[in-house]
């Protein structure tokens, strides 16, 4: 691997150069560190092993560089670890990665520190270990990155496995200790608000990881389980879910729709239900709330062929300057001025085409109830 530093005539300097490293292991380690806390606060903070981290990543790196070959033993064991608890912690892969660059500048900066520059040989030492810096930099990388995505593959399947289980339990009513535990830990109070959501895609396991990864990016709590054809989402009440749910879709196209809130576990199978009713009513690529239909809307979105045959007769026939009066009606509390005003129309036009909506569906529309059946009966007549 680093081939320049085993010529004979070079060696003796790459290795004086290697031992003054080695004599300034501390002051190296705790430049990395101050380095670290300035270049990746998002890191290093609350990382109380860090220095340590620090000095076993110079010792690596000498082992490495004094045997000559591919990182290989402690030195790739001890990335591989970094890398798998990062995963575990929930830090993103580039920030670790920005950690390796980081601490490679610095420890370039040593090797320029503790080089003999005024020498031929301690110049061409410096820059032979500074190519083992990159070079085992580059190698300590990829193994790290290995290490960090084979552990996030085995946490999201355990995880995925747990919160199936936990989803059941929950649709099932089962709300037994092991239950409200792993409940607990998802982020799911029993007392606590919550929704359910419900999403559907055409090609799901890609809407999965989007919405996925836009509910890790807010770090959202809860609950996503692909079940059959669909994504069920529990989250806390106050998350941001018809929002995140377009950003997802923005992204692949999907529709879903969101219960009404719950009050605790032993709500959801009633908010599963819910969060399917408002999917199924949900325009195609669409997130729906269930909280922002009337309760007019919702008995009007779940008609069926008989309650629009049990509409007013006349209904078709009314033109469009009728239906446009007739709703502007409504929408003024029967109040005519207030209509020709919303209208921009005389009120005697108004009059007139009221008049002509009461010839025609012989209904009267100063009346409560009767303006009410016209409504649902214009309303189920566009849908």
């Amino acid at each position: 691997m680093f081939s320049l530093h085993i010529r004979g005539h070079l060696y003796p300097a790459v290795e004086e150069l290697l031992e003054r490293l080695a004599s300034r292991r501390g002051e190296i380690a705790a430049d990395m560190l101050a380095t670290l806390w300035r270049e990746v606060p998002s890191y290093a903070t609350g990382r109380r092993d860090l220095l340590s981290q620090c000095s076993d990543h110079i010792d690596a790196f000498l082992i490495t560089a004094r045997t000559g070959h591919v990182p290989r033993g402690p030195a790739v064991e001890f990335v591989k670890q970094v890398g798998g608890r990062g995963a575990r912690d929930g830090v993103e892969l580039e920030v670790l990665l920005r950690c390796y660059r980081t601490n490679a500048t610095t420890l370039t900066h040593w090797v320029g520190e503790q080089a003999s520059a005024t020498t031929a040989e301690g110049l061409r030492a410096a820059l032979a270990v500074t190519r083992m810096v990159m070079e085992y930099t580059d190698n300590v990388s990829s193994a790290l990155a290995d290490a960090f995505v084979h552990e996030s593959h085995r946490l999201l399947a355990e995880a995925g496995s747990l919160q199936r289980d936990l989803l059941e339990d929950l649709l099932a009513g089962r709300t037994g200790v092991g239950t409200a535990s792993q409940a607990r830990a998802a982020g799911l109070t029993s007392r606590g608000a919550l929704q359910v959501a419900v999403a559907a895609a055409s090609d799901l396991p890609e809407a999965v990881g989007a919405v996925d990864h836009q509910f890790r990016m807010a770090r959202v709590s809860g609950i996503r389980v692909a079940r059959h054809d669909e994504l069920v989402i529990v989250a806390p009440a106050d998350a941001s879910v018809r929002h995140l749910l377009g950003r997802a879709g923005a992204s692949t196209p999907l529709t879903a729709g969101i219960s009404l809130p719950l009050n605790g576990w032993d709500e959801i199978a009633r908010g599963h239900r819910e969060a399917r009713r408002a999917l199924a009513l949900a325009p195609p690529g669409h997130v729906l709330r269930l909280a922002d239909l009337t309760l007019f809307d919702y008995l009007l979105a779940g008609a069926d062929d008989t309650a629009r045959r049990l509409g007013v007769p006349g209904v078709d026939g009314l033109s469009a300057p009728l239906r446009s009066t007739l709703v502007a009606y409504a929408a003024s509390d029967l109040n005519v001025g207030a209509t020709a005003r919303r209208l921009h129309l005389h009120p005697n036009t108004v009059h007139y085409r009221l008049g002509q909506v009461e010839r025609l569906t012989g209904r009267d529309v100063r009346n409560f109830a009767d303006m009410v059946e016209l409504v649902a009966a214009l309303r189920l007549a566009s849908s």
